[in-house]
């Protein structure tokens, strides 16, 4: 029991010394990860859904992430299909041409803000005719979604 006592007393002892350190405030400073500079996004082809985003890490038909003020995206066509960048919402910005397969494109994000952004496939004369690939299930619609601090 003495020993419990003892521990209880300890931690209130160094949670009084916490905020006696930080100037008597009951506010704790937390870090938070800043929003990255720069970040790169690839479109691939998959079996199931036609395309999906690529962060290097996951895949999926929806992304969302924050970036820093000033930040860029770098955007990578890996698909078969020829794909250009919609705005759908957010302060106004340069979204650059249809990238072909093999294609990039970079947006630069000069404003803060929330910006939603889609790809729409393009048609490509004489493309059908070349790559008839089948997938399953209907074409996902990719979309984007960035917080811009």
């Amino acid at each position: 029991m003495k020993r419990k006592t003892l521990v209880g007393a300890l931690a209130a002892a160094a949670f009084v010394f916490l905020l006696s350190a930080c100037g008597g405030s009951d506010e704790v400073a937390v870090r938070t990860p800043t929003a990255p500079e720069k970040a790169t996004l690839t479109i691939l082809h998959v079996q199931e859904g036609c395309h999906v985003w690529s962060d290097g890490q996951r895949q999926a038909a929806a992304m969302r992430f924050r970036m820093a003020k000033g930040g860029t995206l770098a955007l990578l066509n890996n698909d078969i299909d020829a794909h250009r960048l919609v705005q759908l919402a957010g302060p106004e910005v340069a979204l650059g041409s249809t990238m072909m397969m093999g294609g990039r494109t970079a947006v630069v994000f000069t404003e803060p803000g929330l910006y939603r952004l889609r790809t729409e496939t393009v048609v490509v004369e004489g493309m059908d005719e070349m790559m008839e690939i089948e997938t399953e299930g209907p074409d996902n619609e990719l979309e984007l979604e960035l917080e811009v601090s």
